[in-house]
């Protein structure tokens, strides 16, 4: 489970709308990709939990999540997840179902492939997530 935004650094990062080749995949929004290599290098428990996601112990569905931000970054591990890279080494586990909740999208006109699941969002004729049309992702 990844955690949505939190404090005002956070913000930063969301607003960081440069674009980048990460993981494999091209356009990916620069402050997502940014904030989850943070995470996967400084966090201390992000290796004890990359560990057993990766090992016999979690033999059924790995089912990554987030909102809002930490949907971004669920979505960004997902996708990496499925591929071959650096970054998928550091990362150490592959995603089988993606389930995000108020996520912004995170790539510029690159589809991610990600596992089977769910995004969940707002979608009304008042009550539109603005985070995706306003980055213009």
């Amino acid at each position: 489970v990844f955690q949505g935004t939190t404090h005002v650094g956070h913000v930063f990062s969301e607003f960081d709308l440069d674009v980048t080749d990460w993981c494999g995949l091209n356009n990916v929004h620069k402050g997502f990709s940014g904030a989850l290599d943070t995470i996967m290098t400084e966090c201390d428990g992000f290796a004890s939990m990359a560990e057993v996601m990766a090992s016999e112990k979690c033999n059924t569905s790995r089912i990554v999540t987030g909102h809002s931000l930490g949907g971004a970054l669920a979505s960004l591990a997902a996708a990496c997840g499925q591929r071959n890279t650096e970054i998928t080494k550091k990362l150490r586990f592959k995603a089988d179902l993606l389930y995000t909740f108020g996520a912004p999208a995170v790539s510029k006109g690159a589809q991610l492939v990600v596992p089977g699941g769910g995004r969940y969002f707002n979608y009304d004729k008042t009550l539109i997530d603005p985070v995706p049309v306003l980055l213009n992702y």
